[in-house]
């Protein structure tokens, strides 16, 4: 695999300064140069990993490990080969991979690390780390002799330019969906719909029928609203807010935004990172599916493709129908991207933090990645 960039910000600073105990456990496991308070800093880190798995009492054991106590070399060569180019394994947290692989002295676990150097590097933050992953990257990346070469490239470029953009509604947004004509996002702190113009004047507000709400998307000309508690997708009449239908989900534990593709209702679980697809008349009939990216947080319909938010990985992806990586890029905003929706010939994405719609498109030096 040919290496063209490197980092977008000097990892040197986090690396020495950063204070967290990620950064401790970096100086001292991966470089052999800790600082005086990183002792103190790790224990403080592991007494809060202990409180936390007490409180949740604990998951069971990761599947991947076991993959591994069946043969490394076996589960190695199945990793690569279910890899995907945005370094996304079906829905396997792809950070757990990576710190398996990451310490493993074999040829195929640093092809496994090159493939998923794409996600690593949008990734990285302004800090120059990774948060809480900071460990497991720069870990896999020094042990396969990667981190030095990285810091002699020109750093990875944004994927995205904005074409135009215009200040979202007021509120606390989250989603974004397009019925035709008209956006529609969700304001979670008024518990209410909004839909605007494509140049940003408000034309209408709808309360909304539940609290709880979890992201909106279109559902055939209507509304589709995710609620939780209880878990339920409902169906909204976009010029009153009248209830048209509700379809009980409990099934999923974290529900997120869903839309209606082809008559099913498709939604991601961030909780079990599960894609299904719903048939509103008969929840029964569903099938749990795959995208290509692990865990969808928001999906848009984009003609006989979906485009995803990941709650897990550090990016968007297209797939198709099947489920096949077609084109993918980092989050436009980082982690203030709320939402996307595709009108028809132009992708937009919604940024929550600074309240405003873009229209965005692929930068003409960085050619779409596929597998």
């Amino acid at each position: 695999m040919q290496l063209d960039h490197g980092f977008r910000y000097d990892p040197t600073n986090f690396v020495k300064y950063d204070v967290s105990s990620e950064g401790a456990l970096v100086r001292t496991h991966v470089f052999g140069r800790p600082n005086s308070g990183d002792r103190a800093a790790i224990r403080a880190g592991f007494i809060e990993i202990i409180v936390d798995q007490i409180d949740s009492l604990a998951a069971p054991p990761d599947l991947l490990i076991r993959l591994f106590d069946l043969g490394t070399e076996d589960a190695l060569k199945w990793i690569l080969t279910g890899l995907n180019s945005a370094g996304c394994l079906s829905y396997w947290d792809p950070w757990r991979v990576l710190e398996l692989v990451g310490p493993i002295d074999h040829p195929t676990a640093k092809e496994i690390v090159l493939r998923q150097l794409p996600m690593i590097l949008r990734a990285q933050d302004v800090s120059g780390g990774w948060g809480e992953h900071s460990l497991k990257v720069l870990r896999a990346l020094v042990n396969h002799g990667l981190y030095e070469v990285l810091q002699e490239l020109p750093p990875l470029p944004l994927d995205w330019e904005i074409v135009r953009s215009f200040r979202a509604p007021e509120g606390d947004l989250w989603s974004l969906c397009w019925d035709g004509a008209s956006f529609w996002t969700c304001d979670r702190a008024a518990n209410q719909a909004a839909s605007f113009s494509p140049h940003g004047a408000e034309e209408r507000r709808l309360e909304l029928p539940f609290e709880g709400a979890r992201g909106l998307g279109m559902w055939g000309s209507s509304l589709a609203l995710t609620i939780d508690s209880p878990n339920m997708i409902v169906k909204l009449d976009p010029a009153s807010g009248k209830i048209e239908q509700d379809v009980p989900i409990d099934f999923v534990l974290d529900p997120t935004a869903a839309c209606e593709i082809d008559g099913f209702i498709w939604i991601g679980d961030a909780c079990t990172r599960a894609l299904w697809k719903i048939n509103p008349d008969d929840p029964t009939d569903r099938e749990r599916a795959m995208l290509s990216g692990p865990s969808p947080s928001a999906i848009t319909p984009a003609g006989k493709s979906v485009w995803h938010i990941d709650c897990c990985a550090p990016g968007v992806y297209r797939s198709n129908a099947k489920g096949r990586l077609l084109e993918w890029g980092d989050k436009p905003f980082g982690a203030s991207t709320a939402g996307l929706a595709w009108d028809g010939r132009r992708l937009w994405a919604l940024d929550g933090r600074n309240r405003r719609v873009c229209q965005i498109k692929r930068r003409a030096t960085q050619a779409p990645s596929k597998r």
